[in-house]
């Protein structure tokens, strides 16, 4: 009965104890199958027995704990590095922001001075970088009707142009075009910040359309 009991349980544990199972099937000397576990093997013959598995030593558990003790130990101190890390990153980064000067706020306008400018979205159909140009980038842009070409001071703080491709900036369209060495510039691409690589394109809410008027 104790050898009939042991092949149903080593049956249920073979697809997860394979190579145990192997060996009780050497013993057995029967294959281990769901279709004939039911079958008790009355009359059949098994090999002399061998032990299939060794008792762990206290020793031996206690080092296998003592190892995985070391390699969280060992994790915990990466992890608590890289949070120091990213701390100290985003730390420096606060501080940065903090130490740049607000620029004063200029003198008064009145409304009418305002109205005077036509601030429009314009969504940006190439952007590249100017030949031989430390500073410029040159936009072809949409405005709705029609579409103009600008040149932004900004390649400090967009280095890669071709990401800005597909979004909305604001533009001062009726600004008086400028001849530079480089081309005509049809307008002025607003941007925030203190200059350098420390500014920011102004950027429109989803729904925006193309040569729409901020008022």
């Amino acid at each position: 009965m104790g050898i009939e009991l042991f092949r149903v349980l080593m049956s249920y544990l073979k697809p997860v104890l394979p190579k145990l199972a192997e060996r009780a099937e050497a013993f057995l000397q029967s294959e281990l199958r769901w279709d004939n576990i039911a079958t008790p093997l009355f009359g059949h013959t098994v090999a002399p027995f061998k032990s299939l598995f060794s008792r762990l030593e206290k020793k031996q558990i206690d080092a296998v704990i003592d190892e995985t003790k070391a390699l969280f130990a060992e994790a915990n101190k990466k992890t608590e590095n890289q949070t120091k890390g990213t701390q100290k990153v985003e730390q420096q980064a606060v501080e940065k922001q903090e130490n740049i000067a607000v620029e004063p706020i200029s003198p008064e306008i009145t409304i009418d001075d305002f109205a005077k400018l036509d601030l429009r979205a314009a969504k940006v159909l190439n952007c590249e970088a100017v030949p031989k140009s430390d500073k410029m980038l040159r936009f072809e842009l949409d405005l709705g009707d029609h579409q103009r070409q600008v040149f932004s001071g900004i390649k400090a703080a967009y280095p890669n142009p071709e990401a800005l491709i597909g979004r909305f900036v604001i533009v001062i369209a009726n600004l008086a075009p400028r001849k530079m060495s480089f081309g005509m510039s049809e307008g002025m691409i607003l941007s925030a910040g203190t200059g350098g690589a420390n500014l920011f394109l102004l950027d429109a809410d989803s729904g925006v359309q193309p040569g729409m008027q901020v008022k």
